[in-house]
């Protein structure tokens, strides 16, 4: 489903986030903005997956009352699995900004404009990506 693979998507995400730090750290700038490429592209990504989910989810089907049972529980369950995702995908908008600006004050003056850069894609990435959510 798309919340699966949005799911998937935010944890790739997740493990950009790590690695641009991680490669902060050491000084490798180049590695940085290849890995915050990668880290837009998953946010781009994102972005349309969550905007599939709500597409997906906007038109409910009339059912005959006999099917109507096991349908209540599907929307439930889909619901929830949304509410998840946005709830994770508000969770990674905060902490990784704040990861990345934490790593931007230790980070070697070299490698200081593609943190920022990496926290501008994050910052704006998972805005578009909670936009499409609401």
């Amino acid at each position: 489903s798309d919340i699966s693979k949005a799911r998937l998507c935010a944890r790739f995400a997740d493990r950009r986030v790590v690695e641009i730090i991680y490669m902060a750290n050491k000084g490798d700038v180049q590695q940085v903005e290849a890995i915050t490429q990668r880290l837009d592209n998953r946010l781009v990504m994102l972005a349309r997956l969550t905007s599939a989910v709500q597409v997906a989810e906007a038109p409910l089907p009339t059912f005959t009352p006999s099917e109507e049972a096991g349908s209540d529980k599907d929307v439930r369950v889909r619901a929830n699995n949304r509410a998840n995702l946005r709830t994770t995908l508000a969770s990674y908008a905060l902490s990784h900004p704040a990861g990345l600006r934490a790593a931007l004050e230790k980070a070697p003056k070299s490698a200081k404009p593609a943190l920022q850069r990496a926290i501008d894609i994050s910052t704006a990435g998972y805005k578009r990506a909670l936009k499409a959510l609401d």
